[in-house]
């Protein structure tokens, strides 16, 4: 695919986009060692603080706790925003839990919903979730949630549909919902998606299921098979949302 074909070009002949798009897709995909990898390529030929916070990043993963509280010193003297686009959260105390091995009840204590580990991002600040805070979260052991996948912008979101496959099926397939409805995926990906929920029960159970995407993804495939009258079912889909 295209994420294979990027990754075949030298980073001597990559603009620092595509390179970024590159690292990027590895990050959605949680393929943290390649994005590692060629984040250190990139850092010979780019010199801007997006690597910079990147190879930080790696060097959580790794444990590296001097050099990550070192590193993330050095760009708070240069003057570097530390505080994530996406949420109430500063970069260095992230990288420093994640270099710890911890996770958000680490970073806030006693903070509400920390006990499934739902970071709530109903206060948080305007700013649009990016790959790299999305991956961030995942290491931080967050439970996803509506809000976190409305903060992604179509890309991202369309990104988390197709490429995050160990994000939630029902977050996944809520991504792809909000990615449709700016154009930016084909009702055909998302319909696969929501053919791979498996579920046998009746229209009644399918009502009262849980998970809001995960209930559309049962009225649509009872829709496609003509179990039961369509009106009864696009009733169903549509008092879902």
């Amino acid at each position: 695919g295209a994420k294979k074909l990027i990754g075949m070009v030298p980073a001597s002949n990559m603009t620092e986009e595509i390179a970024l798009i590159n690292i990027d897709n590895f990050l959605i995909a949680d393929d943290l060692k390649s994005a590692c990898k060629k984040t250190r390529q990139y850092m010979e030929v780019y010199k801007s603080t997006a690597w910079e916070k990147l190879n930080l990043y790696c060097l959580a993963l790794d444990s590296k706790k001097e050099e990550v509280e070192l590193g993330a010193k050095v760009l708070s003297e240069q003057g570097t925003v530390n505080q994530l686009s996406c949420c109430d959260l500063d970069l260095d105390q992230v990288l420093m839990t994640i270099a710890n091995g911890g996770n958000i009840q680490d970073l806030i204590p006693g903070m509400p919903g920390t006990g499934n580990n739902v970071y709530d991002l109903s206060d948080a600040s305007q700013g649009k979730l990016s790959p790299f805070e999305f991956s961030l979260m995942k290491s931080l052991k967050i439970q996803f949630n509506e809000q976190i996948i409305e903060k992604a912008g179509p890309g991202l979101q369309r990104a988390i549909a197709v490429l995050s496959r160990d994000t939630p099926l029902s977050m996944r397939i809520y991504a792809a919902e909000l990615a449709l409805a700016s154009g930016a995926i084909s009702f055909n990906e998302v319909d696969t998606l929501y053919n791979q929920y498996k579920f046998e029960g009746s229209l009644t159970q399918a009502a009262e299921t849980p998970s809001l995407p995960l209930r559309r993804a049962i009225y649509v495939q009872m829709l496609e098979n003509q179990d039961i009258p369509s009106r009864t079912l696009l009733e169903g889909y549509i008092d879902s949302y």
